[in-house]
């Protein structure tokens, strides 16, 4: 048994055409003072200097290919024939890791994890818009969201979401059926039969933008997840559940008659409502 108690981490990198975005998400990794880390990045045959550079940072990375894919499940499990990490992390690469100390107290983290019998462990998400201005934090203690987690809402910040590289042996590899809710869809497996280590730490930082953020793929994002919960013989009928799915229903409605500016107002209207800062329409 190793005398080093603190576990290899694997950060995965999934990408296709980012080049103004991945240097960063590469720089976040590399200053980290944890070093019992490793990074792959699976571009899915970029043709805008991504390419370029992963090479530039190659002495960094692990492993790395640059070729077409079938999608981000698929590019994910390609990248877990080659993780060595005890614990996997899946990011972004418009995401970056908050700050240089992040997997050193993410470390001290999963230990504690481990020795509780926890084989997937999370932490917080901010969230900022395209100047870097402070929009919301994603992610709260299991016992708060459990519930909400399985009916139609997705609580777990995915890029700040630690697996066990055992979870895939056991549950099996990410669903290449979801173009993007796979996260989700895995998620459910897991927690379906065990209770998540929760980190009360920022891990990741999303910008808000891009085609992650566009309404159309919110709403397939949403789609995605119904069907999630399906599979898994989950469904919810209360009151909160009807009118979130109405209200995805106008949403579909209005990109489909009306338009993109329209369902972006719309979109923002509900955010206002519900006490929050609008995003969708700062440039339009």
């Amino acid at each position: 048994m190793c005398s080093n108690p603190f576990p290899q981490i694997s950060i995965v990198i999934a990408v296709k055409n980012a080049h103004n975005s991945l240097q960063k998400c590469i720089d976040s990794i590399r200053c980290q003072t944890y070093q019992d880390m490793e990074l792959l990045i699976m571009d899915g045959g970029s043709e805008d200097g991504t390419v370029e550079i992963i090479n530039k940072n190659s002495q960094y990375i692990a492993y790395w290919e640059s070729r077409q894919d079938r999608g981000i499940a698929h590019a994910w499990n390609k990248a877990l024939r080659h993780t060595k990490g005890q614990w996997i992390l899946f990011i972004g690469a418009d995401d970056t890791l908050r700050d240089k100390l992040v997997l050193e107290k993410a470390a001290t983290s999963l230990i504690q994890a481990s020795r509780l019998g926890k084989r997937l462990a999370y932490g917080k998400v901010e969230l900022k818009d395209q100047k870097g201005n402070h929009l919301q934090v994603l992610g709260q203690d299991w016992g708060k969201i459990k519930e909400r987690f399985f009916t139609e809402r997705d609580e777990i910040p995915h890029p700040a979401c630690f697996h066990h590289s055992s979870l895939f042996e056991d549950y099996g590899p990410f669903d290449q059926e979801f173009l993007i809710a796979m996260d989700y869809e895995f998620l459910i497996r897991v927690l379906l039969r065990e209770e998540p280590f929760f980190m009360d730490e920022i891990i990741t930082t999303m910008a808000f933008g891009g085609l992650s953020h566009h309404p159309a793929t919110l709403l397939q994002t949403h789609n995605e997840a119904h069907m999630a919960l399906l599979r898994h013989g989950l469904t919810c009928r209360n009151v909160k559940f009807t009118i979130n799915h109405l209200a995805y229903k106008i949403l579909g409605a209005l990109l489909f008659f009306v338009g993109e500016k329209a369902a972006r107002w719309y979109l923002d209207t509900l955010r206002i409502v519900s006490g929050k800062s609008r995003v969708w329409t700062i440039d339009g």
